[in-house]
């Protein structure tokens, strides 16, 4: 996680949340959250603490997803979530990156998903090809 997430000195401003909101999510969250963490907040009210993102989704996830409680996710963290390199150049607002980041597919567990298929399609047609020999 931590290579995914920024530094929060190097973070504007504009991203961390109210004073209020951080008390009303440290207040909500159950047991001892890990760090560093991405904290989810379902439509009840509920603040799961994770390692991970659970609930990264186009245009929900702006006010309900926040690191270690305190702020909202940068592009940049978004996309890297979603496997994204840092060599993608980020040129569309950040409305815009947060529908991108939620609508895409996380890659490295699509590339975990394909190999495993292929490893499958491989064994089966060795099987296959004992069977016959």
């Amino acid at each position: 996680m931590s290579d995914v997430l920024q530094k929060d000195d190097e973070i504007p401003q504009s991203y961390f949340l109210s004073d209020q909101l951080k008390e009303k999510r440290k207040n909500a969250v159950k047991g001892v959250p890990p760090f560093p963490s991405i904290w989810h907040e379902n439509i009840g009210g509920n603040i799961s603490a994770l390692p991970y993102s659970c609930a990264l989704r186009a245009g929900g996830s702006y006010n309900y997803l926040v690191v270690n409680g305190i702020r909202r996710l940068t592009d940049r963290e978004m996309l890297r979530l979603q496997g994204f390199p840092d060599t993608f150049k980020i040129n569309i607002p950040y409305s815009q990156a947060r529908k991108v980041a939620g609508n895409s597919v996380s890659v490295p567990v699509i590339e975990a998903i394909a190999g495993e298929m292929m490893n499958a399609l491989k064994s089966k047609k060795e099987a296959v090809k004992k069977q016959y020999n």
